[in-house]
């Protein structure tokens, strides 16, 4: 049984509904199309393989709390 998380895999540590876009998705585009789906989480994509995971929390705390340009961010940089 693995018990450290970083040994676990990106999904694993998915709950709900979530939505797979690729690293360099803007972080303004990428919550539009979260919005529409009704998903909670985004799994970062680099090369189709997920390398990464974004919530709602790492949005607000690295996008809206530091007044940072949602529409220069890329999701890779926030996860």
């Amino acid at each position: 049984m693995i018990t450290d998380p970083l040994e676990r895999s990106v999904l694993s540590h998915v709950h709900g509904q979530f939505f797979v876009l690729d690293e360099n998705v803007d972080v303004a585009s990428a919550v539009k199309q979260v919005h529409a789906k009704n998903a909670e989480t985004i799994i970062v994509t680099e090369d189709e393989k997920p390398i990464g995971i974004v919530t709602d929390s790492d949005i607000l705390d690295k996008i809206v709390m530091r007044g940072a340009n949602s529409d220069k961010v890329l999701l890779k940089s926030i996860m």
